[in-house]
């Protein structure tokens, strides 16, 4: 291995442990670990399977890239989402809306085994939206649209 040995650092033990790492399960590397191993092989130009190497090194890491922009933006969705539900939980509750889950009793300090896992929302005592424990954001918000008109329905009676 052509690599020059920096102050301190044992380069060569660093390399063999990465280079033991790709060969034996590349996706339980690091971000940090592909980078560096990708500079060491790009300056060996004496290593075996080099230009293989880098093209795999170059892929894992864009393939990085694209998982954290969708995770990213994935994330977004769910904040607009949450964002949008609060916002109508919120107008509910100003006009004198309320939610509860049966069987539930706040005042007691352990969750009865017969509380259920929906959440009802009623006005004047007329349900007008439920949703279920383990539900998406994007469901709930789904059924929470289709709640709101319902809302609006009772509110103009």
């Amino acid at each position: 291995m052509n690599i020059i040995l920096l102050k301190g650092r044992d380069i060569l033990g660093e390399y063999n442990t990465l280079q033991g790492k790709y060969v034996s399960d590349i996706d339980s590397m690091s971000r940090k670990e592909l980078e560096t191993f990708l500079t060491y092989t790009r300056g060996d130009i004496d290593s075996p399977f080099r230009n293989r190497r880098i093209k795999v090194l170059e892929r894992k890491l864009e393939s990085i890239d694209r998982d954290a922009e969708v995770a990213d933006e994935q994330e977004r969705k769910w904040k607009t989402a949450g964002y949008e539900y609060v916002a109508l939980t919120e107008k509910w509750l100003a006009a004198g809306a309320y939610h509860y889950i049966p069987g539930y009793d706040p005042n007691d300090e352990h969750i009865s085994p017969h509380a259920s896992n929906w959440t009802i929302w009623e006005l004047d005592g007329e349900e007008f939206f439920r949703w279920k424990s383990g539900w998406d954001v994007f469901r709930v918000l789904e059924e929470a649209r289709e709640g709101d008109a319902a809302f609006e329905e009772l509110i103009k009676k």
